[in-house]
């Protein structure tokens, strides 16, 4: 799971060198990034989504993860209390993101998000506004 983190990291890093500049509407798009790629890490989070369900140590070891993405984004300068993102907003957000990942591996659904890419990017939008 940390390999995921730090990976979605060197992404942000990556659109952090090309539009210098830190912005909700760059939150947004990097969001909608995360919810359409399609990596072997994406198919490991689909399974300890789901694992975590059913255990309870996963469920612990989901909210340190959350606490290390929100930690990890201010090692890349990125403080998310800067544009208003409380704990509460990170939650609804990471559930958000969450659940368009597990529709888009377990109903074969990831078509329908990258037709609707933009349409993502505006509910993201609308949630950190």
């Amino acid at each position: 799971m940390v390999d995921g983190i730090n990976y979605r990291n060197d992404i942000i890093k990556e659109s952090l060198n090309t539009e210098k500049e830190v912005s909700i509407e760059f939150l947004a798009r990097e969001m909608t990034k995360k919810v359409i790629d399609n990596t072997t890490l994406t198919g490991v989070y689909v399974e300890f989504l789901l694992a975590k369900k059913r255990n309870e140590k996963l469920n612990e070891v989901y909210k340190k993860l959350e606490y290390k993405t929100i930690e990890s984004f201010k090692n890349i300068n990125i403080n998310l209390e800067n544009y208003n993102v409380s704990v509460k907003k990170f939650e609804l957000l990471a559930f958000f993101i969450n659940s368009m990942i597990l529709s888009s591996n377990i109903l074969n659904a990831r078509e329908t998000l990258l037709k609707n890419k933009s349409v993502i990017e505006k509910i993201f939008l609308l949630i950190l506004k």
